[in-house]
């Protein structure tokens, strides 16, 4: 499975998985290609090299890299369609919390 990431750009490292998941979300749900590095050796830190236990998030195609950048910044900033009160899906009508930014049901964008 490396090899076919070796070629992409790596928009973000993550020690958390969890974490490059939430953010691979929102990334596709705007429209942003990416993918995820499999990188299951968060056991080992302290005894490897601090890139080998991080999670890689890459990016696909390099010249969305300024609009990856910006939806990355919007996120962690808690911009408004990032956090606040829980909100309804307008196209499906499915309710969810205030930390989701996409609708997991339909893949909607939040309003």
């Amino acid at each position: 499975m490396g090899a076919e990431f070796s070629k992409k750009l790596v928009l973000e490292r993550f020690l958390n998985r969890m974490q490059a998941y939430a953010y691979y979300h929102y990334l596709d749900a705007n429209g942003i290609a990416v993918s995820i590095g499999d990188r299951p050796l968060t056991a080992a830190m302290g005894e490897i090299p601090f890139l080998e236990i991080t999670t890689p998030l890459y990016l696909e195609d390099p010249a969305q890299l300024d609009e990856a950048r910006s939806l990355i910044q919007h996120y962690r900033s808690g911009l408004p369609g990032v956090r606040g009160a829980a909100w309804v899906c307008p196209d499906c009508g499915e309710a969810h919390e205030p930390m989701f930014g996409a609708c997991w049901n339909c893949g909607a964008i939040r309003p």
